[in-house]
């Protein structure tokens, strides 16, 4: 997204932004551009926060990508809007120079891999969730399991068992790695590369850890809640 300055100190947006989780209900954007003008701040990155129904911002509900729909991570256009003075967030890479001096600022990617293994592992248990009901409620047994109920099929349970040991395993790994972060981050200016380090290899597979257990669930309850189970309604 470019950025040109405008004369009251202000700036004119003009691009598409991809990936703008929560954009379509938001009240505020937190937007970036980068500087468009022949004055030595050509480059440069401004932020800045304004309304979402600002003329010229169009939010677009395009995030269809499979896995993707519900998430709320559509397109933003930017047409010539306008950024008014105080609503920019201090000077041209303010927040670029205070990311880097800052000691904490280095863990803003452990910390959204570990949004993102919690993320995976709450899609996970929703799913088993709602597939435990279905189970429970409307599943037929499988004629020649010789049960009345598909809640007594030994297979259906050994896989509903397997499901919820993993899901533990994962959120038990979880647990542990935020309150590894919580540790690392309470240390403030005194954090090393040592700290940093451990953190990310701690994060890092408990994300793997995440992910294959969410996989393993979301495709592995459509075993034992049948065809039926697939139907929209």
């Amino acid at each position: 997204v470019s950025a040109s300055p405008t004369e009251d100190g202000g700036y004119l947006l003009n691009g598409t932004k991809h990936f703008c989780s929560g954009a379509k209900g938001s009240d505020l954007l937190l937007v970036f551009g980068v500087i468009q003008d022949d004055s030595p701040q050509q480059g440069a990155i401004i932020a800045a926060v304004i309304p979402t129904s600002r003329h010229g911002v169009q939010v677009n509900d395009d995030g269809a990508a499979i896995g993707m729909r519900q998430t709320d991570s559509g397109s933003t256009d930017f047409h010539s809007v306008k950024v008014e003075p105080d609503e920019v967030l201090g000077e041209p890479n303010a927040f670029i120079v205070a990311f880097i001096q800052s000691e904490r600022g280095s863990l803003f990617a452990p910390i959204v891999q570990l949004i993102f293994a919690n993320v995976y592992l709450g899609i996970a248990h929703g799913a088993l969730d709602a597939a435990r009901e279905y189970t429970r409620t409307q599943a037929r047994p499988w004629t020649p399991a010789g049960v009345q109920q598909a809640t007594e099929d030994p297979y259906v349970l050994r896989a509903y068992g397997e499901f919820t040991i993993a899901l533990q395993g994962a959120d038990a790994a979880a647990r542990e790695a935020a309150h590894l972060l919580q540790t690392v981050w309470d240390k403030g200016d005194a954090l090393t590369p040592e700290d940093r380090g451990e953190l990310m290899v701690k994060i890092s597979g408990v994300k793997a850890l995440a992910t294959n257990a969410a996989l393993d669930v979301n495709s592995g309850i459509f075993e034992v809640i049948g065809a039926r189970g697939t139907h929209p309604k």
